[in-house]
């Protein structure tokens, strides 16, 4: 499952990078708790599934472990997890552009295992966009509040 987007951040192309740069800062717009970062990030995730509503399942968790590695003006976090018992791999790309503005150009290539199955193709995708569109509304806003 590849997932893919851009935005513009007001930021300035050198504080999206520095701010990019920081796990910590992408940390605190995922669903992560309990990291661990020494070498590889090791986190639990809380998956929200809420809006599915399905009575049985509000929400998956699980473990992941990731390298992030930042290159220039390119990041890459790739790892690997387990989640509702099931084995989950994930690869994200983030490229920082210069232009009028700075934008910022994200792929994510997720591989939800059996995952897909529990939930079928449709809730999965939906699950998955709506938590990543949370995290790139949150990582936007604290990139566009360097501006002010």
């Amino acid at each position: 499952m590849i997932i893919s987007g851009s935005f513009e951040t007001l930021s300035g192309y050198e504080n999206a990078i520095n701010f990019l740069g920081n796990i910590d800062n992408i940390i605190s717009c995922m669903p992560m708790y309990d990291v661990k970062k020494d070498g590889i990030i090791k986190a639990k995730i809380k998956i929200d599934l809420s809006f599915l509503n399905m009575d049985a399942l509000k929400s998956i968790t699980g473990k992941i472990s990731f390298n992030y590695i930042v290159n220039d003006n390119n990041i890459t976090v790739d790892g690997s997890g387990r989640a509702a018992g099931a084995g989950l791999k994930f690869k994200i790309d983030i490229k920082i552009n210069k232009d009028k503005n700075t934008i910022i150009l994200w792929n994510a290539d997720f591989d939800p295992g059996i995952i897909a199955k529990m939930l079928g193709k449709n809730k999965l995708d939906e699950a998955a966009s709506v938590n990543i569109e949370n995290a790139i509304k949150c990582i936007k806003a604290r990139l566009d509040d360097l501006h002010h």
